[in-house]
């Protein structure tokens, strides 16, 4: 529900000069074309989550372990560290690869 308001204010917004801020236009132009994916091609819905989801755990999991890895090996001692050590960041890491490959 978020990412759809999201959108369209979005839509609206960079509309403005065209349509006036005329909300049927936005709704269309932001819903209308998942909306028709949604009916004629369900499968590909699913498909667009399962890519969504394994786009995420790059980026939830993997990138932020891989960034405080580096970061623990340029750095010796840094006035907070999270508990876990290496063991914690390299699971971490293997359930973003899992994710990633049991997803898609």
């Amino acid at each position: 529900l978020g990412v759809g308001m999201a959108l369209y204010l979005f839509v609206g917004e960079k509309l403005q000069k065209f349509t006036k801020n005329n909300a049927y236009i936005n709704l269309s132009v932001a819903f209308l074309p998942s909306w028709l994916i949604v009916q004629f091609y369900q499968e590909g819905f699913v498909a667009a989550l399962k890519y969504a989801g394994a786009f995420l755990s790059i980026f939830a999991l993997i990138a932020p372990a891989a960034c405080v890895w580096k970061l623990r090996l340029k750095q010796d001692s840094a006035s907070y560290q999270a508990p876990g050590g290496r063991f914690g960041l390299v699971l971490i890491i293997l359930i973003g690869f899992a994710f990633v490959v049991l997803g898609v």
